[in-house]
């Protein structure tokens, strides 16, 4: 008999409260009851703790920094120019194979945005813990209507991408040529934008993309000092251009198991009883970005609620 894949979830909460989260991590216990949920919290950890106390397989994470690191960051942050020259000295030494990677990661977070920094956090916890499958995802904005790991194998990344190509979006468009360069921007320019909010894979895939992430961040450290958007920059670029010998399904509206909404006006989808569709029928496993339709927002909200009277009586 072939054992079950051990799975996990796992997103940032901090700076949320029960109210922004109860939907994400009701519509994880309905769909994947068999994965264990890691949420990072701020200073209401022992708080969220308290109320989802009933779900054993939601688990709540203190994010923190190296204390001294961040001390030392935070000073060099006042100045940009000492910002970036500490920055340059940390890229160097990495490069240089005198600093390892696991040193350059604990000085460079406090100099990167948050959105950059939480691969970090990711890698360390990728590495600690046993789990075959994983699934690394926004919180506020996300919620999931069927089992996202099913078709997951064992040699596959799977990431939604945007009904819009790179060179039609101003910001990643920056993004890309800041982190990276014109050059590279200009490689990529026709690509759909692939969007670093859902990301699936198995253990070894998900330890060579977060890898490759850190090596990628830790290279360009001066160039995306305080930078917002350099985590989309890396995860387009490594979706394009890195990777190696890993199957990259990068999943279109309507045709997989993502849906990401931001620039989608729902035509892709149908909607009935509470939930999104592709145009065949078969119910999406991830909903992303559904917040930015108001309209839809309601209705996925409301069939949550409906089929989970009990634990959402907890808001009160």
């Amino acid at each position: 008999m072939n054992t079950p894949m051990k799975k996990a979830i796992v997103t940032f909460g901090v700076g949320y409260g029960y109210h922004q989260i109860k939907h994400f991590v009701f519509s994880c216990a309905r769909h994947v009851p068999d994965a264990d949920v890691y949420i990072y919290a701020g200073n209401n950890l022992l708080e969220l703790q308290s109320r989802f106390v009933d779900y054993p397989r939601v688990k709540f994470l203190h994010y923190s920094e190296n204390l001294i690191a961040k001390l030392v960051g935070k000073a060099a942050m006042k100045f940009p120019p000492l910002a970036k020259f500490y920055g340059s000295i940390i890229a160097s030494l990495y490069r240089l194979h005198v600093l390892p990677a696991g040193a350059a990661r604990i000085l460079a977070a406090p100099l990167v945005q948050f959105m950059v920094k939480r691969f970090f956090a990711l890698h360390q916890l990728v590495n600690k813990l046993p789990h075959a499958q994983w699934m690394f995802t926004d919180l506020r904005d996300v919620l999931l209507q069927e089992d996202p790991f099913i078709n997951l194998d064992e040699v596959s990344i799977i990431t939604g991408v945007e009904p819009v190509r790179i060179h039609e979006c101003n910001m990643n468009r920056k993004w890309l040529s800041t982190t990276y360069s014109r050059k590279l921007y200009k490689s990529v320019r026709n690509e759909y934008v692939a969007c670093a909010g859902v990301t699936l894979g198995s253990r070894k895939v998900i330890q060579q993309y977060l890898n490759e992430v850190s090596h990628d961040t830790l290279i360009n450290l001066p160039k995306i000092i305080g930078m917002l958007g350099a985590d989309q920059a890396i995860h387009i670029k490594l979706l394009y251009k890195g990777l190696k010998g890993v199957k990259k399904q990068l999943e279109a509206n309507g045709r997989g198991s993502i849906a990401t909404l931001h620039y989608s006006t729902l035509h892709e989808f149908d909607r009935s009883m509470g939930r999104l569709a592709n145009r065949s029928g078969k119910t999406l496993a991830v909903v992303h970005q559904y917040d930015r339709h108001p309209r839809l927002a309601q209705e996925l909200i409301a069939s949550i609620e409906m089929e989970a009277p009990e634990f959402l009586a907890k808001a009160s």
